[in-house]
């Protein structure tokens, strides 16, 4: 079984096809892979940094669609970070108090199992 940070490592190398705002969340999707964010996503790119839902964030999350990271690491007691190829930085933090709920994010489609965070 996957741990994890193995889990994550699958999506190195596999283009962003997709971005799903549902309700209060963020779907980021492979090429099957789905990383859900229900932790609110911060985006560094271009000198820029935006957080979901602020003003301008929809529009740079949907500017990750085609970027390949080429790095996905986590630090449990803060965040999941990928690193794309265009230099654009995704952070979900893990810390309790960014999260509204229980879970920060969750992975689905690599292996059988449901990764949660």
């Amino acid at each position: 079984m996957l741990e994890r940070y193995e889990a994550l490592n699958q999506l190195v190398g596999e283009e962003i096809n997709a971005i799903a705002f549902v309700m209060n969340f963020v779907e980021v999707h492979f090429n099957g892979p789905i990383l859900t964010c229900y932790t609110p996503p911060i985006l560094e790119c271009r000198g820029r940094t935006f957080v979901f839902p602020h003003e301008g964030s929809r529009d740079a999350l949907c500017g990750l669609i085609g970027d390949i990271p080429y790095e996905a690491c986590e630090d449990v007691e803060s965040a999941i970070v990928l690193k794309m190829n265009t230099g654009c930085v995704l952070t979900i933090r893990l810390d309790r108090d960014s999260t509204m709920g229980r879970e920060a994010a969750t992975l689905i489609g690599v292996s059988e199992t449901t990764f949660v965070w």
